[in-house]
């Protein structure tokens, strides 16, 4: 029976924390969020959801990673890699970005562009800024063991089929074939910040200046509501499957 045996995905964990100091009770967008999966779980149904910015998120993975690197400085034959590897503990289960071992767990988020880029928040409070994110990065220290972790922003450029795609919604928005010039050289220009000219040097922006970070340790007291939750969450899928078991007889 779908229930006993759930686990959180860490990238979803904020969605289950949903009024997190609620003890004994569920959010409604957690139990919405919870007959999804339950859907999923029984039926094989999956929400398909895409859009150009979750491509360039996917797409632009390799890039961002490789950014970060270089803002920490990493020689060239020691390049943070994507990590492959899938954690699972009693609770939650997930697949960092980055995992280096003894050291901190990472992960890299691909902005759209400038205008969803949080230039201005550079090591400030994660939870306040992006609760979502805040509880993945927990769930990814709780995971790994490690008690450090960095969630880091990345501006890089956009994959050409992304850019396509960009130019496709701006020609129906126009209700024209063909994009006038002027409307062209602003796309590329607006997704391809690693052109981008310091006008007081003439020349391009380091990289430091494309990567927002928000480092933070492990909250062990938070790591047992997520315990507590995940519990609560058991329960209501339990729930769901009696429910569907009774309607189906």
């Amino acid at each position: 029976m779908v229930g006993s045996n759930f686990k959180g995905h860490c990238s979803m964990l904020g969605i289950l924390m949903t009024s997190e100091n609620i003890k004994d009770k569920l959010a409604v967008t957690t139990k919405t969020y919870l007959q999804e999966l339950h859907k999923e779980a029984v039926f094989g149904y999956r929400k398909d959801i895409t859009n150009l910015y979750i491509s360039k998120g996917n797409l632009s993975e390799p890039d961002s990673i490789k950014l970060l690197s270089e803002v920490h400085d990493r020689p060239f034959d020691s390049q943070y890699l994507k990590n492959e590897e899938f954690f699972e503990n009693d609770f939650i289960v997930g697949t960092p970005d980055i995992h280096i071992e003894d050291s901190f767990v990472g992960d890299v988020k691909s902005s759209f562009n400038m205008g969803t880029f949080p230039l201005y928040k550079e090591f400030g409070d994660l939870k306040k800024h992006n609760k979502m994110y805040y509880w993945q990065m927990q769930g990814y220290m709780w995971l790994t063991g490690l008690s450090k972790s960095i969630l880091a922003y990345c501006l890089v450029d956009t994959p050409e089929e992304v850019i396509e795609g960009v130019r496709y919604k701006r020609m129906r928005e126009l209700d024209v074939i063909d994009l006038p010039q002027e409307e062209e050289d602003r796309i590329r220009y607006e997704h391809n910040p690693s052109v981008w000219i310091n006008p007081d040097t003439q020349e391009p922006y380091p990289a430091k200046s494309r990567v927002v970070q928000f480092p933070q340790e492990i909250n062990l007291n938070d790591i047992e509501k997520l315990k507590e939750r995940i519990s609560l969450c058991r329960v209501y899928m339990k729930e769901l499957s009696e429910y569907l078991h009774h309607k189906i007889q």
